[in-house]
């Protein structure tokens, strides 16, 4: 059995996203990257870069992948939230309106996912997933982060993760190297 998942790390600056595909024992990176949108001051026309990237991008990869996205719980003030949600949104409602089924994840959770630990710093993120693919080298930490969102709905992807507390799923040890040794 194969199936693709398209992970989203959205920001309205740098927007990270990650094409996977499962297949048997192997994970491929099918693209991945980082949409900078940080030279265009306008932040409407920002949301419209994105949205047009994300339609580019479904003519490039089809659109037959499931989409993994964190949720929206730690935001720094709420003109961040209000403008991360739209930037969300943009890429979100193209995504959506070709039938990619979306779910989200709490940060902590995505954390534990790959490193084992749900307040790991982005580095340790970012160093438990070169372990996995030690021949791809990030651009961002977007692009990492949107990585770990889809090896993270690969491990949880059709189960109810919302009424796991956090200390639950740690204590688990269900982490990424542990989850997936199969492959190894």
């Amino acid at each position: 059995m194969s199936y693709k998942i398209l992970g989203l790390d959205p920001g309205s600056l740098k927007f990270g996203f990650a094409l996977t595909k499962f297949e048997g024992k192997s994970i491929n990176i099918l693209t991945s990257g980082f949409l900078d949108l940080r030279k265009q001051d306008n932040f409407f026309k920002r949301l419209s870069m994105i949205h047009n990237f994300f339609n580019n991008f479904i003519t490039s990869y089809g659109s037959d992948y499931s989409v993994s996205v964190e949720s929206l719980i730690h935001v720094k003030n709420v003109s961040s939230l209000a403008k991360l949600s739209q930037a969300r949104g943009a890429a979100l409602s193209v995504l959506g309106s070709e039938g990619c089924a979306v779910s989200e994840y709490a940060p902590n959770l995505v954390k534990s996912a790959v490193s084992g630990h749900g307040f790991a710093s982005k580095d340790s993120v970012a160093k438990s997933l070169s372990f996995l693919f030690p021949q791809h080298k990030f651009s961002s930490d977007d692009e990492s982060d949107a990585l770990a969102l889809a090896l993270c709905h690969s491990l949880y992807r059709g189960k109810e993760v919302s009424g796991i507390s956090k200390s639950k799923r740690t204590s688990k040890g269900s982490n990424l190297k542990s989850s997936l040794k199969h492959l190894l």
